[in-house]
């Protein structure tokens, strides 16, 4: 059987990572810190409440 060295017994692997749940990690991680510069950008310029009153 002929391969191009992204499949192993027809099975796809993506940058040589074969299970797919190290991929949701990798995912979630760059997702989590997406959110995070996305809220922190939001949320920049918020007063504190502490200091309102």
């Amino acid at each position: 059987m002929l391969t191009d060295g992204n499949t192993i017994n027809g099975d796809m692997k993506m940058l040589g990572i074969e299970d797919p749940q190290i991929w949701m990690a990798y995912l979630l991680s760059v997702a989590s810190a997406l959110g995070c510069i996305i809220y922190g950008l939001m949320h920049w310029n918020d007063k504190d409440p502490k200091e309102e009153s």
